[in-house]
């Protein structure tokens, strides 16, 4: 099985030059929680910087529903003010996904992943789209190989209360100071991702992967600035 980082990327035909500005219009970021907090490695529950990639579904309450999207000068004038089916937002650390994208993903992993509508709206406030969600992705696992994976992970320091996912090895963390990323080398156990076609992995915070299965379906489907991410890309093994 082969694993990769899924990531966003400028669309075909677009420049790189290209920026939106995309600006809440409701809900406040500071009070959106985990739904479970509960703390499955070390000592402290997830932090708030890895929530949206860490494989858990969010509260929706204090979410925004409402998003301000404004093109700058060089993003192209004959397309739509958002188009893409798959979009990194706010350095990364969320996820905006439209129809086209959830419809091929719940295939794939019925029931698993988060999807909360926002409507998108330009500077005059005009809805354009109600195609978009904010997208969190569902399925959280342990599945690294720790003898295998390069550079060799770090293990987590224990103590008095602190919590071990596994029962065979200790808890570890793979560091992602190591440089460069192009040695990044991970290898997970296929039979703990199981048939998950997108999950994260809590010894790799803040990072989606997915199967070569899912990358297939978006390219298959054509999904426009979803795939492989650029600077972090595979493939990855995942062996029994």
């Amino acid at each position: 099985m082969k694993i990769w980082n899924l990531g966003s990327h400028i669309p075909d035909g677009e420049s790189e030059s290209c920026y939106r500005d995309i600006v809440p219009l409701d809900g406040d970021w500071k009070k959106i929680a985990l739904v479970d907090t509960s703390v499955d490695i070390g000592k402290w529950g997830i932090l708030p910087t890895e929530e949206w990639q860490c494989g858990r579904h969010l509260e929706t309450t204090n979410m925004p529903t409402r998003l301000k999207v404004t093109k700058g000068p060089a993003c192209r004038k004959d397309r739509p003010l958002i188009y893409e089916d798959y979009i990194n937002w706010g350095g990364g650390q969320k996820q905006l996904c439209s129809t086209r994208f959830r419809t091929v993903l719940e295939a794939l992993d019925p029931g698993a992943h988060q999807f909360v509508p926002v409507s998108i709206e330009d500077k005059a406030g005009n809805v354009v789209s109600d195609d978009y969600f904010w997208f969190a992705p569902g399925n959280r696992v342990f599945a690294l190989d720790a003898q295998k994976t390069q550079p060799p992970m770090e293990p987590y320091k224990t103590g008095p209360g602190w919590i071990n996912p596994h029962q065979d090895r200790p808890a570890m963390n793979f560091d992602q100071r190591n440089r460069p990323v192009e040695n990044w080398a991970p290898v997970f156990h296929a039979d703990k991702i199981g048939d998950r076609h997108v999950f994260c992995d809590g010894e790799f915070p803040r990072r989606i992967f997915m199967t070569d299965t899912m990358r297939q379906a978006i390219e298959d489907n054509n999904l426009i600035g979803a795939g492989v991410g650029r600077l972090f890309t595979g493939p990855f093994r995942a062996e029994e």
